[in-house]
């Protein structure tokens, strides 16, 4: 990853993340890919969604106490917990490679306007990958749930790429994972592009992450993508 992004990605994040403290940022290639299509075009209900934000959905966990974190650490060969989520998470992408990829874009031939893709041939870029810890050493998860008629301060905090739209894929993560430290637990922030994703699929994602994480080498129920255009979609200039 280039020292560019890197200093992009820190002061893209920086004034929304007072209330926690950023430990690593990285991205996560999938080098493998399942599906041998090189593009995928939008659809003109796709289009619809370009000016939205970012899909986010997030888990709450208590960690695992130290024989369990050994056990986890020595059946997947990682160093940490980090290490063993973002080493999953990874293989996860060989099977959501689509993830991986960037939305570009291109002119008609009259140039009157741009037609969107995922660009799934440059799959390099990678999603993004954040490690960080609550500035509030003493946070824990009872801190979190015990709030039950609002939302505590922080828990936003907790999102990668808040304030990205869809149209922004061009040059941003389309799926962004942030797993922040607390007291007693992790919590796992997810922003998705919603043009590759609905809330079903989101969750699909989520739960083949967590086969991965077990040791799992293949999926319950495998990606299927059905190519419904085989042209492309333009949002007409104004």
């Amino acid at each position: 990853m280039s020292s560019e992004y890197l200093i992009d990605t820190f002061f893209k994040y920086r004034d929304q993340t007072t209330n926690i403290r950023i430990l690593s940022t990285s991205t996560i290639d999938a080098v493998l890919r399942t599906e041998s299509i090189d593009r995928i075009n939008l659809t003109p209900w796709d289009l619809e969604l370009l000016f939205l934000e970012y899909s986010q959905k997030g888990l709450l966990f208590l960690k695992p106490n130290p024989q369990q974190e050994a056990t986890i650490l020595t059946k997947t060969n990682t160093t940490s917990l980090i290490h063993h989520l973002k080493a999953s998470l990874e293989r996860t992408l060989h099977f959501f490679s689509p993830l991986a990829s960037r939305l570009a874009t291109t002119k008609s031939d009259d140039g009157s306007a741009t037609c969107f893709f995922i660009d799934c041939e440059h799959n390099e870029k990678g999603a993004l990958f954040i490690h960080a810890t609550a500035v509030d050493t003493n946070l824990t998860v009872a801190d979190i749930l015990d709030s039950s008629t609002f939302v505590p301060e922080i828990v936003p905090s907790f999102f990668p790429l808040t304030g990205t739209r869809n149209h922004d894929g061009v040059s941003q993560p389309l799926l962004a994972v942030q797993v922040t430290e607390l007291l007693d637990g992790l919590f796992i922030g997810c922003s998705i592009n919603h043009l590759l994703v609905d809330a079903t699929s989101f969750w699909h994602l989520f739960n083949s992450w967590a086969e991965i994480s077990r040791g799992e080498t293949s999926l319950t129920m495998i990606l299927y993508l059905n190519y419904l255009f085989s042209i492309e979609i333009s949002l007409l200039s104004n």
